[in-house]
């Protein structure tokens, strides 16, 4: 195996033992590159709110069929995932038992004369019942 450079004694580190930094064999330490081009910290920090970036989402379904919004349907589903949800069978049951003020902040459309929002649900095909 090859030899490893020689090391200069360095300061105390979260461990509390003594870190050693490698020297080149002029003598000098060896530092890590740094990058000053941009931040991810600030990139995201610009980034806006969760809708706001799955907003920019290409919706990949077909026009035909599409009755609720993408992002409703993706804000729907990160919601009941964060309340517990670990199948796409509890997804669509915390969507449909979501009161309407959460349905409203999550932009789920709204049908009817009485304004009621309607959760997105899983695809029926034309022939089954509810």
């Amino acid at each position: 195996m090859g030899q490893s450079a020689p090391l200069e004694d360095g300061h105390a580190g979260p461990s509390g033992r003594q870190q050693q930094t490698p020297l080149h064999s002029a003598g000098t330490v060896e530092r890590a590159p740094v990058c000053l081009v941009k931040s991810p910290l600030r990139e995201y920090e610009s980034a806006g709110t969760l809708a706001g970036r799955l907003a920019g989402l290409a919706d990949p379904r077909h026009r035909r069929g599409r009755r609720h919004l993408l992002v409703s349907v993706l804000l729907v589903a990160a919601s009941a995932v964060l309340a517990g949800a670990r199948s796409y069978a509890a997804i669509g049951q915390w969507a449909r038992s979501a009161p309407q003020d959460a349905l409203a902040r999550l932009g789920a459309r709204i049908a009817g004369v009485l304004q009621v929002r309607v959760p997105p649900s899983t695809a029926q095909s034309a022939g089954s019942s509810p």
